[in-house]
């Protein structure tokens, strides 16, 4: 990504979003992305980030590609009839459980005493990879947040996108941190609540209550994207009290299998991290089924590698831009872009009663996920149908930046009256 950026991108970013232009850029894009300091305390993207703090619970261990992982178990993702594989190894088999979505077990087992995180290990983990059968770790995802801005102007989610009602009642899941559906803007939908946290206390951030409340939110004083959604939210973050709020590979794949179970077809992840084979496989899978997934290309900055699950090929990988079409400059760029929606300084339902400022790629995810729902009329049951009508509907967008699909801007940006 850095590489074109340079050699194909950089000297048009630099006229569009990166050149510290003051007179040039809006005062929410240059506050968001130019001084750390002055940033909305929500904030809040998801994704991981190699770091020397470790704590007493999060393993002192690292993969091979230098990733933070929880403990030094390994995580097995097998076909039912694979069973022998762990017995004849004699694994010891800390926890399995049955993912009725996949009709397959996700096992944890202590890794071999000897195992050493080396080019020999790498080999050996990737030597008992089958058609049947997945092993990898359980990789750290994590929230990051920062200060507010000083004097900010939000944007009502209503007062930038606007879509006609919905013929139907729809279904959405949101796998995120956990939901207050008593909220103002919140308790007037239906929310179902489901707790998939490794450990307790979950995490008491309000990143879920943003991102559900620019998609569904309605009060007198606030107006989201949609009605007529009911809200399936997998809470998947605990607090750590060194190291804030996390989740891992574990918890993400048990909440995508209860809401592929609720039926669901719409899967919004704002959050990122590192690629995970298991995940990988069952996004897939999942895929292969038509389901639809939409996640945030993360906050790394332009020149970061790939976060997933938004890099994975079936995935809609979404990016922030502003009022003023220019992107959130601190948003991850590369192939795995799809589509660009508003992002920068909006107002969103906080944890208790009221609302606040976010900004990032994370709640740039609800448009998109929005958008879907508002046009999602056709039972897609495969890969190639979901793909052929994602195409379809993403035909529509404004292309920005390069011609065709770009690094930046994906196919273009989503925006205005959808009616």
């Amino acid at each position: 990504v850095e590489d074109e950026d340079e050699d194909d991108v950089e000297d048009e970013d630099e006229d569009d979003v990166e050149d510290e232009d003051e007179d040039d850029v809006e005062d929410d894009v240059d506050d968001d992305s130019e001084n750390s300091q002055q940033e909305p305390s929500t904030d809040l993207f998801v994704g991981y980030q190699v770091s020397s703090e470790l704590n007493n619970i999060i393993s002192l261990s690292v993969d091979f590609d230098n990733t933070k992982i929880y403990t030094n178990d390994w995580l097995i993702l097998h076909d039912l009839d694979d069973d022998t594989f762990i017995s004849s190894n004699e694994y010891s088999v800390i926890s399995t459980d049955f993912l009725p979505s996949l009709n397959k077990n996700l096992v944890r087992v202590s890794a071999p005493a000897s195992f050493q995180f080396d080019e020999e290990g790498k080999q050996l983990v990737q030597s008992l990879n089958t058609a049947q059968r997945v092993i990898d770790f359980n990789h750290i995802y994590e929230i990051s947040s920062s200060n507010p801005l000083s004097n900010p102007v939000y944007s009502v989610p209503s007062s930038l996108m606007t879509f006609a009602p919905l013929s139907s009642r729809q279904r959405v899941g949101i796998i995120d941190t956990q939901v207050n559906p008593n909220h103002p803007a919140l308790n007037a939908n239906t929310v179902y609540r489901q707790e998939f946290s490794e450990k307790l206390p979950s995490s008491t951030s309000s990143h879920g209550n943003a991102i559900v409340s620019i998609l569904v939110g309605q009060s007198d004083d606030y107006q989201g994207l949609l009605n007529k959604v009911d809200v399936y939210a997998a809470s998947v973050f605990f607090n750590d009290k060194e190291n804030g709020d996390v989740t891992t590979t574990a918890s993400i794949i048990k909440a995508m299998d209860w809401l592929v179970k609720q039926d669901i077809k719409v899967i919004n992840m704002s959050l990122a991290g590192p690629p995970n084979g298991l995940l990988s496989k069952a996004i897939s899978e999942y895929c292969s089924k038509g389901v639809i997934v939409v996640a945030a290309v993360g906050n790394k900055g332009p020149n970061s590698q790939p976060l997933f699950p938004a890099a994975y090929d079936c995935v809609v990988g979404v990016t922030a831009i502003a009022k003023n079409n220019r992107i959130y400059r601190r948003a991850v760029r590369g192939s795995q872009v799809d589509v660009a929606a508003y992002g920068v300084n909006i107002l969103a339902a906080d944890g208790q009663n009221s609302y606040t400022g976010v900004t990032g790629t994370s709640f740039a995810t609800p448009f998109v996920t929005a958008y879907i729902l508002s046009n999602y009329s056709e039972n897609l049951t495969n890969a190639k149908d979901k793909q052929d009508w994602l195409n379809r509907i993403f035909s529509g967008v404004e292309d920005l930046g390069e011609p065709g699909k770009d690094a930046i801007y994906g196919l273009g940006v989503l925006k205005g009256n959808q009616n």
